[in-house]
């Protein structure tokens, strides 16, 4: 189940996204990620066709935290962010598995200027 999710960071900080995937019911039932693939990616807006302003996957960038209870993280660098423009850019985490490819999250990343350089 996609979930909508809009975050703010300063420009040039770390952050660390964390995502907790379910199966959408009421009460949400966490989902087993243990095999699961994942992308995450930014882009200046979702129809852009320019390259991804920032990727991870989960053999770099993302880890599977605790896979059995569906939480996964989204470690953003500073050097990430550290050239982009102040301003809102759109992202998403996709499970890439074969045969089985899903957005999970998506949104807005808000960066702020940072006033510490």
């Amino acid at each position: 189940m996609s979930r909508k999710h809009n975050f703010e960071m300063f420009r040039g900080a770390d952050k660390v996204l964390s995502v907790t995937v379910d199966n959408g019911a009421d009460p949400p039932v966490a989902v087993d990620i243990s095999t699961w693939t994942l992308a995450f990616t930014v882009r200046l807006t979702a129809q852009s066709t320019a390259e991804a302003l920032i990727e991870k996957t989960s053999t770099s960038g993302i880890t599977l935290s605790d896979p059995t209870h569906g939480v996964f993280q989204v470690a953003l660098a500073d050097t990430d962010t550290a050239g982009l423009a102040p301003g809102k850019y759109a992202y998403d985490c996709k499970r890439m598995s074969e045969g089985a490819e899903d957005v999970l999250v998506y949104g807005t990343m808000t960066l702020l200027p940072e006033v510490t350089r």
